[in-house]
């Protein structure tokens, strides 16, 4: 203990020389080598694996796929849209397997081109006083969604059998409806605004028709 005190009094570390006489007679060398871990496996390069695009897809793989140049970790495919573009596509290929990414960009702009269903301003005021009732969340400005616009539409209607507990529709019975009648969803078979109100429209016409054939 007497010995620590003296060294830390001294504000210094003693007996320098002696200690690096002793590591130079050990090691060979004033400092003792550092040892590199040795690689136990040579490093694998990973598999990239072609899977196919989705059912609904347009594109074709043209060609094998492979590491994306600025982000590795991402694999990339390079493929052909079946809209008529004679220029390749490139696209994350886990996007297109999922069916996230259909096209080359075609689908998108024909989306865009497409004339969204019109809602009178009257209907919308409805459709936000109806939804009060039922203390569903609509916003004060904007368009409702098209989900509790055809909900209003099939409740003013007495279709109360297809609505939820909640007064809304079930995605479930829209997207079923959707694939019988060739209806196109999006993404993920996400049911789209212009599904919404088609549902609701299509029910509404099986209605009058039972209507019709009662009467006769």
């Amino acid at each position: 203990m007497w010995r620590s005190n003296r060294h830390l009094a001294r504000g210094g570390a003693q007996l320098q020389d002696q200690a690096d006489a002793y590591i130079l007679a050990t090691w060979g060398e004033p400092r003792p080598p550092r040892r590199k871990p040795e690689r136990a496996k040579a490093r694998h390069l990973r598999d990239l694996r072609g899977t196919p695009p989705h059912r609904d897809s347009l594109l074709t793989p043209v060609d094998a796929p492979y590491s994306h140049p600025d982000r590795p970790a991402e694999i990339v495919r390079d493929y052909r849209c079946a809209c008529g573009n004679p220029h390749p596509f490139t696209a994350v290929q886990a996007q297109v397997t999922s069916g996230n990414t259909k096209s080359g960009g075609c689908l998108r702009d024909q989306a865009r081109r497409q004339r969204r269903s019109v809602i009178s301003r009257a209907e919308t005021q409805a459709v936000r006083a109806w939804a009060r009732g039922w203390g569903i969340e609509t916003g004060e400005n904007g368009r409702v969604p098209a989900r509790i616009t055809a909900s209003y539409r099939l409740s003013q209607a007495g279709r109360l059998d297809v609505l939820g507990a909640d007064g809304l529709l079930e995605e479930a019975r829209v997207q079923h409806w959707a694939q019988l009648n060739g209806q196109k969803l999006g993404a993920r078979g996400r049911v789209t605004s212009e599904v919404w109100l088609a549902y609701a429209t299509d029910a509404l016409s099986r209605d009058e028709l039972d209507d019709c054939s009662t009467e006769q």
